[in-house]
């Protein structure tokens, strides 16, 4: 396989052609084994909840106390057990193209994305809930129940709350960290739960029992899209999309908790999170334990991008033109094709902002249209705030499709060089349902 991301933060992904027949001939053998896919569901949240013990157990140490070596061998360590995750993430993102060209033959396109979403309560879900009831009670308290309230400034909040605050971010703080993000704090929380409460008792409510009630309600909603069609693969493609997104949670999880370990790594080679994340796992650890960085191979890799090819044996970085040429082989296509569908139907106008990195995600104004080559975790701050998403890869598994339909949120994936269509303050009118994006003038 090989892999690469480029300086404009694009993923590319070439699979060898017998390893992509064996997947494909994998899936058709097994779209009606249901049962194989409930035990993969089952087994995923197993082993999510074993990887985070392990991992909580290695970091309970103080990192700047740890000699070279001991220091490297407890990151490899924590890193060893998060690579018991990432298959159930590199799985649904591979054999979800596939499906869902299975669920086209039986389905049509404007009905998938809501065939397929997944009736769990996820990590981000369960955080918008506790997040509302902590709204609620503190618009309780301060109004005594009488009236749905009044303006709470984050500030007054923080000072009187900070205890609710202080529970809410060691619970849930960690979800923005997947790569470029910092853990959400008692200052996010005074600020989210003073936008909440302006909403009012009576929207709060009614999201709070929305959620409560989202498991049984979605299944329904699965059942009347459905609407008789007998196949297994709707079911499929929603485990694969619920165990590719928590995967990615447990993996923002486990960096929260390696987060104050990289800091000293970056502290003592003196380079940035950023360039130390474009070292291969044993060249980092040959770096901690050499106590010098090769700055030089870092920033060519973040200035040219990198390329990752792998096999069961050797693992070796691909500069970005034996990727390039790999790809021109083969005529720059790949198996992996991204469908451009309606993940979340809606109309929404506003304005566009291309999301690339953490400041276009800080800087994010509430109703603009987000427009990304694609979204993970740490786009989450900015996707609450958005009326569209548009993204240029995903597919019906990913991300941006996930959260779309989880929030409610008008969403297109697979929408071909968005980012380069669309500029930054344009004004867009936009209908997912139909895939159309007008400029307006």
């Amino acid at each position: 396989m090989a892999y690469l991301v480029d300086n404009n933060k694009a993923q590319h992904m070439l699979l060898e052609e017998n390893y992509w027949k064996a997947l494909e001939k994998w899936c058709s053998d097994n779209e009606n084994s249901i049962e194989l896919f409930r035990r993969i569901f089952n087994r995923f949240n197993e082993k999510a909840d074993l990887v985070k013990r392990k991992v909580d157990k290695i970091t309970r140490v103080k990192p700047y106390g740890l000699s070279d070596e001991e220091l490297a061998t407890l990151v490899m360590k924590a890193r060893e057990e998060i690579k018991e995750i990432t298959p159930f993430d590199q799985f649904g993102m591979m054999t979800s193209a596939i499906f869902l060209e299975k669920l086209t033959e039986v389905l049509s396109d404007s009905k998938i994305g809501s065939a397929t979403m997944p009736p769990w309560l996820s990590t981000t879900l369960k955080e918008e809930l506790a997040v509302l009831k902590t709204a609620l009670q503190i618009m309780e308290a301060e109004t005594e129940g009488k009236t749905n309230g009044k303006e709470l400034p984050p500030a007054e909040i923080a000072s009187k709350y900070s205890g609710k605050l202080a529970a809410l971010a060691e619970a849930h703080g960690f979800i923005p960290v997947f790569l470029f993000n910092s853990p959400w704090d008692e200052k996010h929380y005074a600020e989210e739960i003073a936008s909440e409460v302006k909403k009012g008792r009576e929207k709060l409510t009614a999201r709070i029992k929305e959620l409560e009630n989202f498991e049984e309600n979605t299944r329904k909603e699965n059942e009347a899209v459905m609407n008789g069609v007998k196949s297994h693969v709707p079911e499929i493609i929603r485990i694969l999309s619920f165990t590719r997104n928590e995967a990615e949670l447990v993996l923002s999880y486990c960096q929260c908790k390696l987060a104050p370990f990289y800091k000293e790594i970056c502290k003592r080679l003196q380079i940035s999170t950023n360039q130390m994340r474009h070292y291969t796992e044993n060249e980092l650890k040959t770096s901690i334990l050499q106590g010098k960085a090769d700055e030089e191979l870092l920033n060519r890799r973040i200035a040219e991008g990198i390329g990752n090819y792998t096999d069961v044996k050797t693992e070796r970085l691909l500069t970005s033109e034996e990727f390039r040429e790999l790809f021109k082989l083969t005529g720059g296509k790949t198996k992996a094709t991204v469908k451009m569908l309606c993940a979340f139907p809606g109309k929404a106008n506003g304005k566009v902002r291309i999301v690339k990195s953490d400041e276009d995600v800080k800087a994010f104004q509430q109703g603009e249209i987000l427009v990304a080559l694609w979204t993970c975790i740490d786009h989450l701050p900015a996707m609450k705030k958005a009326a569209t998403f548009i993204t240029e890869g995903g597919g019906i598994t990913s991300h941006a499709a996930v959260i779309a339909r989880e929030f409610k949120i008008p969403c297109i994936i697979g929408y071909k060089n968005a980012t380069t269509i669309f500029k930054n303050g344009e004004a867009v009118e936009i209908d997912t349902e139909k895939l159309i994006v007008k400029k307006k003038k």
